[in-house]
This record gives C-alpha cells, sequence and structure tokens, in this order.
C-alpha cells in the first residue's frame, strides 16, 4: 500500500539507499554492481555484467529483507547490500487487483522541435515516442494480479506489469512488460512445494545530446529474461527444518542500433557546430545471452536457547554467450570481443547464531 510504483522506489525509502542522476541504485555509498538481489532465497543476477531484473510488479512481492553493513557467512558474493524478496502465495480466497498511472504528469515541454523561446534548432527535430516501439500499446503504467484456490491444497498467484515512459529529454524512452506465476501445493502442514517463474522484456533509450536529431541511429537497448525456480520446504520437526531448491536464469541483452548487424553501421559524422551527428550510426554493438541453472540446500536447527546452526551449499552451472563490438566500420576501432564459456561454482557455509542476554554473535 505504500505510493510507489517500482521496487528502486521502494528501496529508496530505506535508509542508506539512494539514486542517482542515471536511476542506479547505491546502498551505504557502494556501487550499483555490490547489492545481491535473491528471489525466494535464490540469487538472480546476470553473471557476466552482475545486471538484474528490477521490472518486478510490486503486487507479487510478499516480503522484502533488506541487509546492509556486515553478513553473515551465508551470504557471499556481496559487498555493500543484499535485497531478498519473498514473492506471494495463493490463498484459500480469490483475490484480484487492477491499477493504471497515466503518463500525464510525465509529459516534457521539449520533445517538439524550438523548445526553448527565442532558441530555433539547427536541424529538423523529428519527435518519437515510446508508443512507436511499446511492447504492450498502453501509454504510462499497467500492473494486475489474481491469486486464489485451485482445490484444498493448491493456489495460484499470476501478476502482470507493463510500464511504457518516454524521458523528459529531447529523447528517449523505456518500455517493459513482466509476467510472474506461482503454483503452491501444502502436500501436509510441514512440507510445502512452490513452483514459480518469471518473465521480462524490456527495451530502452537513454538520451544523447549528439544525436539529438537522429535518435532513430543512436543504440538502443532490449532485454529479455526469464527465470523458474522449484522450492521445497520441510519442517521436520519444532527445532529443525530445511529448504531445498532448483532454479534457472535466462538473461539475453542486446545493444544495437535499429535492427542492424555490425558490418551495416556507419562511421558517425558531425555537421558545421561539429557537436550533432548529421550522418552516420552510433558505435557499439552486443549480444550476449547468459543461463545459469542453481541447486542450493539449507537447513536450520535450533538446538537450545542460546545456539541456532544453520548450514548450507550451492552449485551454479553457467553458460556464457559473449558478441560484442565497437566501432565496426573499416576506419573504426574494430573491437571485438567473442567467445563461449561455461564455468561452475560451488559454495557451502555453516554458521552459528549465538544468543544470550548480554551478547549476540555470529560466527560462521
Amino acid at each position: 500500500n505504500m505510493p510507489v510504483n517500482s521496487l528502486e522506489q521502494i528501496l529508496t525509502t530505506k535508509a542508506g539507499f539512494t539514486l542517482d542522476a542515471n536511476g542506479d541504485i547505491h546502498v551505504r555509498g557502494g556501487r550499483t554492481d555490490e547489492i545481491s538481489y535473491m528471489v525466494d532465497g535464490v540469487k538472480m543476477e546476470d553473471p557476466l555484467y552482475r545486471d538484474t531484473n528490477t521490472d518486478f510488479n510490486k503486487d507479487a512481492i510478499n516480503e522484502m529483507v533488506i541487509i546492509s553493513g556486515t553478513f553473515n557467512a551465508e551470504y557471499g558474493d556481496a559487498m555493500s547490500g543484499i535485497v531478498n524478496i519473498t514473492t506471494q502465495d495463493g490463498g484459500n480466497q480469490f483475490h484480484g487487483r487492477v491499477e493504471y498511472t497515466t503518463p500525464t504528469l510525465e509529459e516534457s515541454p521539449y520533445r517538439t522541435a524550438d523548445a526553448f523561446p527565442g532558441v530555433e534548432d539547427e536541424m529538423e527535430y523529428q519527435e518519437t515516442s515510446v508508443m512507436d516501439n511499446a511492447i504492450v500499446p498502453s501509454p504510462g503504467q499497467l500492473r494486475a494480479s489474481l491469486s486464489g484456490p485451485i482445490f484444498s491444497k493448491l493456489s495460484f498467484f499470476l501478476s502482470g506489469y507493463s510500464v511504457n515512459r518516454d524521458s523528459y529529454l529531447p529523447h528517449g524512452y523505456n518500455s517493459a512488460v513482466d509476467g510472474f506465476g506461482k503454483l503452491t501445493f501444502f502436500a501436509s502442514p510441514t512440507l510445502k512445494f512452490a513452483l514459480s517463474g518469471q518473465l521480462t522484456n524490456s527495451d530502452g533509450q537513454g538520451y544523447s545530446h549528439p544525436w539529438k536529431y537522429r535518435s532513430d541511429h543512436q543504440t538502443h537497448t532490449t532485454n529479455k529474461m526469464n527465470r523458474q525456480i522449484f522450492m521445497i520446504t520441510h519442517t521436520v520437526n519444532k527445532n529443525l527444518f530445511y529448504t531445498a531448491n532448483l532454479s534457472r536464469f535466462d538473461n539475453s541483452t542486446k545493444v544495437q542500433v535499429g535492427d542492424k548487424d555490425p558490418s551495416e553501421y556507419k562511421a558517425g559524422k558531425t555537421g558545421e557546430s561539429v557537436y550533432f551527428y548529421v550522418d552516420g550510426d552510433d558505435s557499439r554493438y552486443a549480444d550476449n545471452r547468459t543461463i545459469t541453472y542453481r541447486g542450493k540446500v539449507d537447513a536450520t536447527w535450533q538446538a537450545n536457547n542460546y545456539h541456532q546452526f544453520k548450514g548450507g551449499f550451492e552449485l551454479i552451472q553457467h553458460e556464457i554467450n559473449v558478441h560484442e563490438e565497437n566501432a565496426p566500420w573499416p576506419s573504426g576501432a574494430n573491437f571485438q570481443d567473442i567467445y563461449t564459456k561455461e564455468p561452475f561454482e560451488f559454495s557451502g557455509y555453516i554458521q552459528d547464531k549465538i544468543e544470550y542476554d548480554y551478547l549476540i554473535v555470529n560466527a560462521g
């Protein structure tokens, strides 16, 4: 019920979180890629550049735990913060929600020719709109969710989200659509199975002043992400429970001018002002894809009033395919980075939370 529309806006309400001019989140002064994002206890980030999908429907969030500063042994590969999202389960009753936000308050006075009084554009300005490339033809922001029972022990949760926003500057846009679904089955009061999946497609372009009059020749970025998680939660007795999950995370990112291949790029040329481009294309091209498979088991045992032991292990297999080029025209740098790798990771931990009236120690 918070008056926020995105995961970033939720996080920036917390102490220590800040948003920079590019819209990137920082925690306690750390870099953006030093934050680890987890969904239902599973890390969801691209192993190549640590990109994380933040186009997450807030209606699908049941709980969000934020840890900044010192971390227990179970959390690795993070420097400044950890965000762990627990997704919604379906309930015994049907619930639905639809919310739409118009883009009226986001209209810009700069997305037109001769936007500044007394100042004429040096070249012909062509007005563009996010709706020219929108994935879902609905301006503004639309989200919906539906949940309920399928039968006594099986329930579902579904949510969808789309956003189409123009930049406040002369060009640039952000278009995204996200779908999430989850099935939850209670085999017994102490044994729970859950299967969830998420699919996100996005397309965006930032504003670059030199390309003001040729924004269709500036690069744009498309991203396709899908993930699946199968999770088991079993309470063995009042002092012991464990969770086990298997997951797959598939992330594809493409950076290009229009739909051109690198061989079709032309060197950019400026006009008389030696500032605005009048011919040619932007220089970057990328077509990267990573697939990550994870298997993870965690167990927690409350030995007595003073000691809580927790341990676990994780196996990770990556498939990384990279194709990046820069300035691929004959007189350009012709930089190329093309490779395929399949790295493997293994990790494990054990820790003891020691609690007395006057002291708490986390040793791991």
